[in-house]
């Protein structure tokens, strides 16, 4: 989430002209040039991002550590929980409501929403792997299934 978070912010940056890097670009001529290549920047990021935590899970599916029936789910509770934390958080800032949806709605579930094409990434690469099973803590085996 941090790759998606940082990227994306590059992207905000350039499109909307506010934030640290458009202040980094806002002397600098020609000014859009710059702001073009930022956004360039991140949106290439921002997709390199997606594809190498899609690869990273694919990888998982495919080792059988968890089948692909799981991942929507999976990146759904990611996206859900830690863009409403990201939310919670910004609700702390001195600075007032305002920056709230600012910067807790934009870095959390705008920035994340590449996490939601995770789930079609995978299966893409796995096909529809393994089953969707109850796992659960063998305390026979030691195996810590249920954690995932």
């Amino acid at each position: 989430m941090n790759l998606l978070n940082g990227s994306g912010y590059l992207l905000y940056s350039a499109i909307l002209g506010s934030g640290d890097w458009a202040v980094v670009v806002s002397g600098l001529q020609p000014e859009l040039t710059w702001r073009i290549g930022l956004g360039m920047m991140g949106a290439v990021a921002y997709v390199r991002a997606v594809v190498l935590s899609a690869g990273e899970l694919a990888r998982v599916v495919e080792n059988d550590s968890v089948s692909s029936a799981e991942i929507p789910g999976l990146v759904l509770l990611a996206y859900v929980v830690g863009s409403t934390l990201l939310v919670a958080a910004s609700a702390f800032n001195p600075i007032g409501p305002r920056l709230i949806l600012l910067s807790g709605v934009s870095s959390g579930f705008a920035a994340m929403a590449g996490l939601t094409a995770i789930p079609r990434l995978v299966e893409n690469r796995v096909g529809r792997r393994g089953q969707a099973q109850a796992r659960s803590l063998s305390i026979r085996d030691g195996s810590p299934q249920g954690l995932w």
